[in-house]
């Protein structure tokens, strides 16, 4: 075994000697062979400079890309959260005039239910002065005071349901602005909110 081995690296020897001979005879071959490996040293050395140049390039160029989406999506979210605030608040006027609204309708109710009442007082009104009329004409004349009397109660009668009546219409004309108001204001932030939903 260490014979065979022996021989190996005599014959290893032996070549690598030829080798060397044959290069001392011909040295413009290992010339001409440094100049070739000294030009792809450069080559490669140039390509791997350009690579290297363009690969940097690219990141840099990546790096500004993703800079500038991390700017747009702070920019969307600061803008999405104040869209939430202005949606909130939206919501929160539009309970609010719901609520008016409704306490608003009820108001109008009442003053219709206070308008019938009117009617009715006004209609007794009119029958009891009908019946004071008959009364008057059934019964012998009365004196000149007690007629006075009379008059002047109707008259006060009279005026006091001519201001129930103005009062009365009054109130009903203004609650009746108010709810048209309170309407408008609803459906104009109503379409806002339709507006902002859609954008």
């Amino acid at each position: 075994l260490d014979l065979e081995r022996l021989q190996e690296a005599y014959a290893r020897s032996k070549g690598e000697l030829t080798s060397l001979r044959n290069l001392h005879q011909k040295p413009e071959v290992v010339v001409d062979s440094l100049k070739e490996c000294q030009k792809l040293f450069d080559e490669l050395k140039l390509q791997h400079d350009s690579e290297k140049t363009r690969f940097g390039a690219e990141m840099d160029a990546l790096k500004e890309s993703i800079q500038a989406k991390n700017e747009e999506n702070a920019q969307l979210n600061a803008k999405a959260a104040e869209q939430q605030k202005v949606f909130d608040r939206q919501k929160d006027i539009n309970e609010v005039l719901m609520e008016k609204n409704a306490a608003l309708r009820q108001s109008l109710e009442r003053a219709k239910q206070s308008k019938e009442v009117l009617k009715a007082r006004l209609k007794n009104m009119v029958t009891w002065g009908k019946g004071v009329e008959q009364h008057k004409r059934s019964q012998p004349p009365a004196s000149g005071e007690s007629w006075r009397e009379l008059q002047e109660r109707i008259r006060q009668r009279e005026e006091q349901l001519q201001l129930l009546q103005v009062r009365h219409v009054e109130e009903i004309g203004q609650l009746q602005r108010r709810l048209k108001q309170r309407e408008d204001t609803l459906r104009r932030v109503l379409a806002e909110k339709a507006q902002f939903g859609q954008v």
